[in-house]
């Protein structure tokens, strides 16, 4: 038991020695990046052919430096950071059709964002690309940041926050990547993007989906900002007037439409990401389909694995073995006396399917003492564990809480991305319009 006890202290230091290095690699980024933003687009430098280049290729020069000297500096190994993995073909696909929903979901996002705030990147586009080509654009629009922004946040960062729970990662990772772009209209609708992309990254097991989907994303709008480059000398300006001429009215009618359209949209979005989700949690192991009548193990009753503490028999499977076990999915939430590593997905499966996971035996009290554990068809049942199991320490939390979510260094993070931005709309307010 000590031992145990002292692989968690371990494993727990190392995990916020670890997120203390990603929010000092995300505010690095940050402060690097602004320092670009002041040298190249507030100086108003000579347009030079490297400085050109510099602007031409800003994702190489923001990401790549600090994607390098993270490595350099960490002596981390790529694999262990990037989870470069083959895609299957179906997941491709699925890929290919939450991008194509999602793009008028940020849209939405972004006009209704844009009431408030004006786009600088819109500004610039009027300056940059009114002349480019099309395939120049797509590779400084499009495969730049698909590669390097997913490299930088769905690689390091979320890599970084991984001993939080999913959703947590999610969430900041989400935060920092609409932080980075250093604008408030760009961020909220990069916010959602960051916390789907932890998601695709979670469930396809590899960051070229991401790519591509991020790829896909940037690669839509750069067509269309092509497309309607002729009318972009005026847009910007456009916006500005139009935002301020409009009656309240027609603001107010407009943004009911937008509203069901983007209810529409979404419903459609939540149902092919639901089918995405369930398609990779049966390809994984996850969840497997099974006939209705086989839910149940012989002899077991679904009333006493609902109401049962016990983490449907995974308590008694030695450490580091497969336990295939089958439940019925409980009528409320997961009680709170679990003393198990066991995902709550693995826990409580959906009546009629058959969970696989990996777990390891926590201790054998449990609360309330009269629970029974569910019955393992590779195991059996029995009231000890088997040798070479190991008891897992109760612990302080539940096992899904993680580190403390909000730290100095995330405020830290918060003050520089939020300060900048705030610059930028007081610079675009008082002396481009």
């Amino acid at each position: 038991m000590t031992d145990t006890v002292n692989k968690t202290i371990e494993h727990e230091k190392h995990a916020a020695s670890k997120i203390k290095r990603t929010y000092l690699f995300v505010i690095g980024v940050l402060l690097w990046e602004i320092a670009y933003q002041l040298i190249f687009h507030f100086l108003y430098l000579p347009q030079t052919s490297l400085v050109k280049l510099t602007i031409d290729f800003r994702e190489v020069f923001i990401l790549g430096i600090p994607i390098l000297l993270f490595f350099f500096i960490t002596k981390a190994k790529l694999r262990d950071v990037f989870q470069f993995h083959k895609v299957s073909f179906k997941n491709i696909a699925y890929v290919v059709l939450l991008t194509l929903l999602f793009i008028p979901l940020a849209g939405t996002i972004s006009v209704v964002s844009r009431l408030i705030f004006p786009n600088p990147v819109l500004l610039s586009h009027d300056k940059t690309y009114t002349t480019a080509a099309l395939w120049f654009m797509f590779i400084s629009l499009a495969l730049q940041p698909a590669l390097l922004e997913e490299l930088t946040f769905r690689g390091i960062v979320r890599d970084g926050f991984s001993d939080y729970p999913l959703k947590r990662q999610a969430l900041l990772v989400g935060i920092c990547f609409g932080l980075f772009h250093l604008n408030f209209d760009q961020f909220f609708y990069t916010a959602v993007f960051g916390f789907l992309m932890v998601y695709i990254l979670y469930y396809t097991r590899s960051i070229i989906a991401t790519m591509l989907f991020h790829f896909l994303n940037n690669g839509a709008s750069t067509l269309a900002s092509y497309l309607s480059r002729a009318h972009l000398t005026s847009s910007a300006s456009a916006v500005a007037t139009t935002m301020s001429t409009t009656p309240i009215s027609v603001v107010i009618a407009g943004l009911i439409i937008l509203a069901f359209f983007f209810a529409f949209t979404g419903t459609i979005f939540w149902l092919a990401y639901r089918s995405f989700v369930r398609y990779n949690k049966i390809r994984l192991g996850m969840i497997d389909p099974v006939a209705p009548s086989s839910v149940m193990a012989p002899g077991s009753d679904p009333a006493v694995v609902v109401q049962s503490s016990v983490p449907v028999y995974a308590q008694y499977a030695p450490a580091e073995v497969q336990a295939t076990i089958r439940v019925a999915a409980p009528a409320a939430s997961p009680p709170p006396a679990v003393q198990s590593s066991i995902p709550v997905y693995a826990q409580y499966a959906p009546a009629g399917m058959q969970a696989k996971v990996l777990v390891a035996a926590p201790a054998v009290e449990v609360d309330p003492p009269s629970a029974q554990p569910a019955v393992s068809e590779q195991h059996g049942a029995t009231a000890a564990l088997p040798e070479g199991s190991e008891p897992l320490p109760t612990p302080a939390t539940t096992p899904t809480e993680g580190p403390r979510l909000f730290t100095p260094l995330f405020i830290v993070v918060l003050v520089i991305g939020l300060g900048f931005a705030t610059f930028v709309q007081i610079y675009d307010t008082l002396i481009i319009r």
